[in-house]
């Protein structure tokens, strides 16, 4: 009778518990850790990079780097056509669509298995530059 009772005890305890897990975890908390093991997974291969005016037009970013990677430690990496790390800081989730990382604020507009789109705006100098990345296989 005694071992009944301790069982369900505990196995209440077991389901208050997560059940408190569950409510304490924010929908935002939850978002930002699936786009941080979207954007963790692998290296991203470059499709197109293009600064936009407030006044119109746009054009080719030159230099942006051409393959990346986030680690799951919070690194962001450049490589280079060797596949060596050419350049490794530290990035940071401001929140669930929002990533810095040298120096630099970045809108995720779009991220999913095999897309990855990064936008940063220059409020002062009246730019948008705007990152599409692949999945690299």
């Amino acid at each position: 009778m005694k071992n009944t009772f301790f069982k369900s005890a505990a196995v209440c305890a077991v389901l208050l518990c997560i059940t408190g897990l569950l409510l304490s975890c924010s929908k935002d908390e939850i978002s930002q850790t699936g786009n941080k093991a979207l954007l963790t997974a692998g290296k991203w291969q470059l499709i197109s990079a293009i600064r936009t005016t407030d006044e119109g037009g746009g054009v080719t970013i030159e230099g942006a780097a051409e393959v990346i990677s986030f680690t799951s430690g919070g690194h962001y990496r450049i490589y280079d056509d060797n596949g060596s790390v050419v350049h490794d800081v530290n990035y940071s989730f401001d929140d669930k669509n929002t990533i810095s990382f040298d120096g630099v604020t970045f809108d995720m507009t779009t991220i999913n298995s095999t897309n990855l789109t990064l936008v940063s705006k220059d409020t002062v100098a009246g730019t948008t530059d705007t990152y599409n990345y692949k999945r690299k296989l």
